[in-house]
């Protein structure tokens, strides 16, 4: 049989199925847990689980393995992520500070070198080596990746690539392999803050999504599964796990976006609303003649406007695992995630003894019911 196996990590649940890609019919599905502290346990446990349903499937007949995740679009709606120093090349600080948008680059760290091109792709100002040297050299140990905008890079991209070699080359002699993501290898379009705010975001999720596929790839070689592992982008479409490494911020919206594919196979060529509920987020778009729209100016999450073309979807920090907040004036629900607290009793049955002890001494009444868990 000609098989497909698809994986689905969310921030709650992780789902695997077994496809026929010739019939279209759903073989095998199973749900875990997602364990962020080690995605391989509900990963595997799904995995398992479905390639366990039925003896007539083998490892041999899946020839293909598809892998979505909210993993990105929940990290960027929780404000959560890695360490990134963005690195603007050209860009005009006064002008930044002037307009407001240093709220739009991400990243508290922020350097500004000299460089940068004009409109036809010639050198404005030479770039300053000596300065991105000591900026890289004075982070190295401590950021997890580098993001790099040049002033005009679409047109001329030559800025960017010199910074990438030489935070390559310091952090390499550091003992580091720092991933750098430049902001013309995203996207050809103009508009220098939203490609900043872009590169930015995508050198935060670099380390999540490298985890993440490094650990499916690493299951399925274990489970003799020697089959191409592809991602679901945000516009619905496939590609090579190697490629979207790199570029994790095209992988936003992957989850929505392969429930509108699953919405299309339920509901035909329709015109149909698709609500999207998860633990985390909630995402709503619609299908137009059974074909999802895309959204002209990019994708919108957790208040970031980026550059990365993906279906037309609506996303909240709104989901069934949202933290519930009450003080004296307000109720707010979302956007961080918590666990509930049903589960984590359930996991750590000890926490019933302290919930009693709240009850009874209502000490500290804002902190009744909530508890910190080690990753």
């Amino acid at each position: 049989m000609n098989i497909a196996l698809g994986i689905d990590t969310g921030g709650t649940n992780t789902d695997a199925a077994l496809i026929d890609q010739e019939s279209g019919k759903v073989l095998a599905g199973a749900k875990s847990l997602t364990t962020r502290h080690d995605l391989s346990l509900g990963i595997t446990g799904a995995m398992e689980e479905v390639l366990s349903h039925d003896s007539r499937y083998s490892v041999s007949d899946i020839s293909l393995v598809g892998l979505s995740t909210t993993l990105a679009t929940n990290a960027i709606v929780e404000g959560q992520g890695h360490s990134v120093c963005l690195l603007l090349v050209g860009y005009d600080p006064g002008l930044i500070r002037k307009y407001g948008f240093e709220d739009d680059l991400v990243t508290p760290d922020i350097v500004h070198i000299a460089g940068g091109h004009d409109a036809e792709g010639n050198e404005a100002v030479p770039l300053d080596e000596e300065a991105i040297g000591e900026a890289v050299a004075a982070r190295k140990d401590d950021v997890d990746a580098f993001a790099v905008s040049s002033y005009f890079s679409v047109r001329n991209p030559e800025h960017e690539l010199r910074v990438r070699k030489i935070v390559d080359d310091l952090t390499a002699a550091a003992g580091r392999s720092t991933p750098v993501t430049c902001g013309h290898e995203l996207t050809s379009r103009l508009d220098a803050i939203r490609r900043a705010t872009t590169t930015a975001l995508n050198a935060k999720l670099i380390p999540l999504l490298q985890e993440l596929i490094t650990t499916v790839r690493s299951i399925l070689d274990e489970h003799n599964i020697d089959a191409p592992l592809m991602i679901v982008k945000g516009d619905g479409s496939l590609v090579k796990s190697d490629w979207a490494i790199g570029r994790p911020i095209e992988t936003i919206l992957s989850g929505p976006a392969a429930s509108l594919i699953g919405a299309w196979h339920l509901a035909g060529r329709g015109d149909v609303w698709v609500v999207d509920v998860g633990g985390t987020t909630s995402d709503i778009a619609a299908l137009s003649d059974g074909r999802p729209r895309l959204h002209p100016e990019g994708a919108q999450v957790g208040g970031w406007r980026t550059m990365i073309e993906t279906a037309d979807i609506q996303t909240v920090g709104l989901g069934g695992d949202s933290q519930v907040a009450l003080n004296s004036a307000s109720l707010t629900i979302g956007p961080r995630r918590v666990i509930p607290l049903c589960l984590l009793a359930n996991q750590h049955p000890q926490i019933l003894t302290q919930l009693h002890r709240q009850v009874r001494d209502r000490e500290h009444p804002e902190l009744a019911g909530r508890f910190v868990q080690s990753q």
